[in-house]
């Protein structure tokens, strides 16, 4: 018999299903098909958070990184199916174990920062928040008008109509993503940015290595070894100077203009 499907992958292929529905009905055709990919997000972020053992299973597949990417990354999704894909990436990055080459936490946060960008990955958290802040901000607005006697019809047909008007916000979202989840979705993107930077500066200490033209050949005796490290740094500093002088001449000729 063949290897059983893990569940996790399954919900992927879910998630995937009804993305490409959105996508073939548009973000206002079907308000339907939003509510279903935001309900399979919040499902695996729940289930990748605090879990490397589901952040390893989700990566077996290098399909299911690159999709969720594609889902952070795409102008076809709404603001909230790309947040909340933005921290399934995080948590892949931030609860990753796996020392495996390519389905490590450098793996994941080198193809956010290559296929997205990190300045458009971080931005995707300020978008989320923002249209959390403005549901919860309509959700205080029906409260107020709902405890006033004072308020005429006008007032109820505004916010009926800021409701319609939410292309991808279903009427259960409101239950769903509650002041609770979205206070646990504030402190996961600071551990994920925080990680995420600590990751890449770690990095670039570890890649600070002498360059193999300043190591000491076998068998190469110390007068030899510091004439050759003398004709490097004299090379380097001509290549300097010379770049240097460059940019001086090109911002000499702009100015001419």
């Amino acid at each position: 018999m063949g290897r059983t499907e893990p569940l996790l992958h399954r919900i992927v292929t879910c998630l995937s299903i009804a993305a490409s529905a959105e996508g073939e009905n548009g973000q206002s055709g079907q308000p339907e098909e939003s509510y279903i990919q935001l309900v399979i997000l919040r499902l695996l972020i729940v289930w990748l958070v605090d879990c490397a053992n589901a952040v390893d299973c989700l990566l077996e597949s290098a399909v299911h990184l690159n999709y969720i990417i594609e889902l952070a990354s795409s102008k076809r999704y709404s603001a909230c199916v790309r947040g909340l894909a933005a921290v399934v990436l995080g948590a892949c990055v931030l609860y990753n174990a796996s020392r495996e080459k390519g389905r490590d936490a450098f793996a994941v946060a080198d193809a956010i920062s290559q296929k997205i960008g990190l300045s458009t990955y971080f931005l995707r958290f300020d978008e989320l928040r923002k249209r959390f802040a403005h549901s919860s901000s309509g959700q205080q607005n029906r409260k107020q008008l709902s405890r006033s006697s004072a308020n005429s019809m006008s007032d109820f047909q505004e916010i009926e109509e800021e409701e319609i008007n939410k292309g991808d916000q279903h009427p259960v979202l409101s239950e769903i993503f509650d002041s609770h989840f979205v206070s646990f979705l504030s402190k996961l993107e600071t551990d994920i940015r925080d990680n995420i930077m600590d990751i890449f500066s770690r990095t670039k200490t570890a890649t600070a290595i002498i360059p193999a033209e300043l190591e000491q050949k076998n068998g190469e005796v110390d007068g030899e070894y510091i004439k050759r490290l003398k004709s490097f740094v004299e090379k380097q500093c001509n290549e300097m100077q010379v770049s240097f002088l460059s940019i001086i001449k090109d911002h000499l000729l702009l100015s001419a203009f």
